[in-house]
């Protein structure tokens, strides 16, 4: 376990997105804000809230919103992840590896062999665990010392 919460995978509850968890969802992009995203994405996200995604997930953990995430088929063999976020008291404690684990499994399920996803240089080294490559930088690209790192993970190659 990393510097996180201790959670038992057990006592961990994965849900389809409902505008039941919108406020929770806003509080949870708050308290990772600034380090993880960008203030001005801020209205970007409650946009896709509001739309209500049929493949955005939330997490609960003893009924409290700790992580929330999206996976978004592009076309027949194309993916992208999309607003991935952990409650800081619980980032370093296994939830990041079952996601990935969860969208593997879409993947798979959805016949997928191509991720894409856009992150910071913050959580760049962690999707390069999973077998994620960097495919374009971009300074700033989020905000002011926020760099947008898009990266892409093929998983024919596994």
């Amino acid at each position: 376990m990393g510097w996180g919460k201790r959670v038992n995978n057990n006592q961990l509850e994965f849900q389809d997105y409902s505008m039941e968890s919108y406020n929770h969802c806003i509080e949870l992009f708050d308290l990772n804000c600034p380090e993880f995203f960008a203030p001005i994405e801020k209205s970007d996200y409650i946009e896709f809230l509001n739309q209500k995604e049929d493949s955005y997930f939330t997490i609960h953990h003893n009924s409290i919103l700790i992580g929330a995430y999206g996976i978004h088929i592009t076309s027949a063999r194309s993916a992208s992840q999309s607003w991935t976020l952990i409650h800081p008291d619980y980032q370093g404690s296994g939830i990041g590896r079952l996601i990935m684990q969860r969208i593997f499994s879409y993947m798979e399920k959805n016949d997928i062999d191509d991720l894409s996803l856009s992150t910071s240089q913050h959580t760049e080294a962690f999707f390069m665990k999973f077998g994620a490559r960097r495919i374009d930088f971009i300074k700033n690209g989020w905000d002011e010392g926020l760099h947008r790192i898009e990266m892409e993970i093929d998983r024919s190659k596994h």
